[in-house]
């Protein structure tokens, strides 16, 4: 990579790995509890795993309360992962008033498609059941 300065220029993309769509910064929690600042490039598989304690870091330590309560998005990982950075420098007072930009009751904005996932579920572990019996 060609260098000016103390700069680095990049002229093709970092690895095919970064170039697969769409990027997230989230935050998970609740008013009463610690939040959780995290990045993906698979967003709702990552909130989905958290959210059943298939991660067992900081989320299952510090009883994080798995709700996603707010996310950005971004076409590029070095800008999500700074923002992610940006974000976990702020203090609790200033988090609160973000998230309540977008999500003021502090719902689960991910419970719509959560629940989603669990009635497909159901229905394949049902539809397995029957092909079963059929053999």
């Amino acid at each position: 990579m060609p260098r000016t300065g103390s700069t680095v220029r990049r002229e093709a993309p970092l690895s095919p790995f970064y170039d697969h769509g769409i990027w997230y910064t989230y935050v998970l929690g609740s008013l009463a509890e610690p939040l959780y600042i995290g990045f993906t490039g698979q967003f709702e598989r990552h909130v989905l795993q958290r959210r059943e304690g298939i991660f067992t870091g900081f989320t299952g330590r510090a009883g994080v309360d798995r709700r996603l309560l707010y996310y950005e998005s971004f076409d590029d990982p070095l800008s999500g992962i700074a923002r992610e950075k940006q974000l976990k420098g702020w203090t609790r007072k200033k988090m609160v008033a973000l998230i309540e930009t977008m999500n003021p009751s502090w719902q689960d904005l991910s419970w719509e498609w959560y629940e989603d996932v669990q009635r497909r579920r159901e229905r394949r572990q049902m539809l397995g059941a029957q092909s079963a019996r059929v053999r």
